[in-house]
């Protein structure tokens, strides 16, 4: 039985099992298809986003020019992952169980509870003011700093990062979090390439730069950024404690 207040524990239960059939509805998945306005172009996303196949119909050079090629893809991938969000939400919406709530941590693995444990320890050598002072300045920390923590994050999440296909005919960009922002194709190469190349090309680089945004993300979201330090401080006991000063 959980220690929480009452209302605490529903709402603690309620959130778990509402994360549990967003969880299902992820998992299960199915892959989606998109294509470009011209339908010329389409692709398959997994149900983690990543794109498994890209595909050209045998007469896109009758409605696309090389050039094309690049937007359409990135407008394929973007048709997919809206249609990707769209099944998920119907999934949740149409899964009417009642999944059994999990566990909740127990108590001895929370922060708060370390951190209690720090304190009591401390007994009489424990000076109150000074950690509430240190509280307070932590907390103006926070507040100063807030805005140019959001800012680097979505500097970050936008940044651009290159890969490009095995031969080198197809280049593309993906934000930080993988979904291309821009391809390029040798023009004068897809003139004259068969479609199933020019596809395994563009499937390639769109991974190159996918996992080019991996290799950079942080370990944690607020890592490089101005509030990296506290972030990291607070989210252990010891490190909370020697900055409140009860270590």
């Amino acid at each position: 039985m959980s220690d929480d207040p009452e209302p605490l524990a529903d709402l603690r239960d309620d959130l778990d099992r509402r994360a549990q059939v967003y969880e299902r509805a992820v998992d299960a998945g199915p892959p989606v298809a998109g294509a470009d306005e011209t339908g010329q172009l389409s692709v398959l996303l997994g149900a983690d986003g990543r794109l498994h196949r890209v595909k050209l119909t045998s007469t896109w050079r009758n409605v696309l020019a090389p050039a094309d090629l690049g937007p359409a893809l990135v407008s394929a991938v973007a048709s997919a992952a809206t249609a990707r969000l769209r099944s998920w939400a119907e999934q949740v919406a149409d899964d009417d169980s009642t999944p059994l709530t999990r566990p909740a941590p127990p108590r001895s693995t929370s922060l708060a509870a370390d951190l209690a444990d720090i304190v009591s320890a401390r007994g009489d050598r424990l000076d109150a003011r000074y950690a509430m002072r240190s509280l307070a300045e932590m907390l103006r920390e926070i507040n100063a700093e807030l805005d140019t923590a959001l800012e680097q994050v979505q500097q970050r999440a936008s940044r651009e990062h290159a890969g490009r296909s095995s031969d080198g005919h197809v280049r593309a960009w993906a934000d930080g979090s993988g979904s291309p922002v821009r391809v390029e194709v040798d023009e004068g190469w897809a003139a004259r390439a068969h479609g199933t190349n020019i596809s395994r090309e563009m499937t390639q680089a769109v991974h190159a730069a996918a996992a080019a945004a991996a290799a950079a993300a942080p370990a944690s979201l607020l890592d490089g950024t101005a509030l990296g330090a506290i972030a990291a401080d607070v989210a252990d006991a010891r490190g909370l404690a020697a900055r409140l000063g009860v270590l």
